[in-house]
């Protein structure tokens, strides 16, 4: 594959991963290469490369004789997924502190900004973007990013509850934005030891709504 048939395939791959991530395309839902080459401007080959990537990771299945649907979101996938990135980043934000400058403050706190915009928006898709990216810097300042993209490969079942977490009414915007301005300051003062238990007290109760989403949303989850 050349690079730039590389490129178109991430291209798809990425838009088509973001649409099911955010519920835009939903579990259970028929995707057809000609559907999605008309909504996204897409050419087939990257489209279809782009669909056997999603299968791989589990984010569609193909039925022989009907087509390609979006799978259903696996709840004990998103545990092990969250069980994988608090071990990942205990290590990663003790570094972190160790590492991160004013500048590097300083695209935090940008990061912060951006969430408030979007919830006083209600924007839910700009919140969760900006709640991701918030999490991918610090893996970029620690100097892992590479770390970063693989979990997200493994982790999207958990990133797709989190996106409905942040959908569901009455669940706490306003609280993850505190944690990130704790978590923020905490870094600003090289406190190693409040970083991660501020990391670890943002992370921990991140499925204990998973009633609440599960029973408003039965029909997005299978092993529920």
């Amino acid at each position: 594959m050349t690079r730039e048939a590389e490129s178109l395939t991430a291209q798809a791959y990425n838009i088509i991963r973001t649409e099911i991530i955010v519920a835009d395309f939903r579990p259970g839902e028929k995707l057809t290469i000609n559907r999605l080459m008309e909504k996204f401007d897409l050419s087939r080959t990257p489209v279809r490369e782009a669909l056997v990537r999603l299968q791989d990771e589990g984010l569609v299945h193909a039925v022989p004789q009907s087509g390609t649907f979006v799978s259903r979101i696996d709840l004990h996938m998103a545990a092990a997924a969250l069980y994988i990135r608090e071990t990942v980043e205990r290590r990663v934000t003790s570094e972190l502190c160790e590492k991160a400058t004013e500048e590097d403050i300083t695209r935090l706190r940008a990061i912060l900004r951006e969430t408030d915009e979007a919830v006083a928006n209600q924007d839910f898709v700009a919140f969760y973007k900006a709640d991701n990216g918030f999490h991918e810097l610090t893996y970029a300042i620690a100097g892992h990013p590479e770390v970063f993209k693989w979990i997200s490969d493994v982790a999207t079942p958990l990133d797709r509850f989190r996106y409905l977490r942040t959908i569901t009414e009455e669940l706490p915007w306003k609280r993850t934005q505190n944690e990130h301005r704790v978590i923020v300051n905490a870094i600003a003062a090289h406190d190693a030891s409040k970083v991660v238990d501020s990391v670890m007290d943002h992370l921990d109760p991140m499925l204990n709504d998973r009633e609440k989403i599960v029973s408003r949303f039965p029909q997005y989850f299978e092993n529920a």
